[in-house]
């Protein structure tokens, strides 16, 4: 099945990584202290990103659950706007005009889903952007979520993804697209350091209690208790976790790879990932 879509997409995933390897190389030498004249500095929201799949909506429904919270979802807000302006021949990161009207954009967008509470934005792909969200609106919080590299692919691997993510119908796509993922997140946390939180998914769930907590302290919130029962939180979801996450946190999404036989079933992917497993 995954064969028959990936034929009918008109897709390179060479070209993919090297946008993303443009973004990174447009940081290596920036300082980002020279960035400290942005008019919105104080505002605050909370970026989650990681790979598909990896218990993104779980961390996302967890925080909405928060009384100062709003979950908007998947918004690609930023990304369409970054996208359209970086990969112009005009864009030059030290025009301070251009990353004003960048971020004045995004607030205004981002202002219809709620303007009196933290918005969350888990729109995945912004962990290629991640050094832009730094210097537009340097008070906010990022979430990235880490999960078994091989338990992670696999269920990208096993899933339909409506609209998008072209790089999960093949194997070798797939793990390239994971290593780009995971050689991105280094770059930023070798810059930004604590900038970025790491929530491991395997200790999310297996102690959910300790880790919402950490996860919230994070994000300078108080403990709620809604936020250990987000499966009552009656907020939209519109990602292929939709089900999951309106139940209590559960271990059966756990080794996948060790119940069935994974391995061999996906060796090329095994294969690709094996360096990092």
């Amino acid at each position: 099945a995954n064969k028959i879509i990936r034929q009918g997409i008109n897709y390179k995933i060479e070209t993919h990584t090297k946008n993303i390897k443009k973004v990174t190389d447009a940081f290596k030498n920036v300082d980002f202290r020279e960035f400290k004249n942005n008019k919105h500095i104080d505002r605050k929201f909370i970026f989650i990103v990681g790979m598909p799949r990896s218990g993104t909506s779980l961390v996302e429904q967890i925080l909405s659950a928060h009384s100062k919270t709003f979950g908007a979802g998947e918004t690609t807000l930023l990304e369409n706007k970054l996208k359209k302006e970086f990969y112009s021949e005009k864009f030059n990161l030290n025009n301070s005009i251009l990353i004003d009207q960048i971020s004045k954009n995004y607030l205004e967008n981002i202002s219809y889903f709620n303007s009196e509470k933290i918005v969350i934005d888990k729109s995945l792909l912004n962990f290629i952007w991640i050094g832009f969200i730094k210097i537009l609106f340097p008070n906010s919080y990022v979430i990235n979520i880490k999960r078994d590299p091989f338990e992670n692919c696999i269920s990208c691997f096993k899933n339909h993804f409506e609209g998008g993510l072209p790089f999960t119908y093949d194997q070798k796509e797939l793990a390239i697209f994971y290593n780009t993922y995971l050689q991105t997140m280094k770059f930023w946390k070798d810059k930004l350091g604590s900038f970025i939180y790491e929530i491991n998914y395997e200790k999310l769930i297996s102690d959910p209690k300790n880790e919402i907590k950490k996860l919230l302290s994070y994000c300078n919130l108080n403990f709620e208790d809604s936020c250990l029962n987000f499966h009552k939180n009656k907020g939209p979801v519109k990602t292929l976790s939709m089900i999951q996450v309106r139940k209590p946190i559960y271990k059966s999404s756990l080794n996948l790879s060790k119940k069935f036989d994974y391995k061999s079933e996906l060796s090329e992917l095994y294969k690709e990932l094996e360096n990092i497993l």
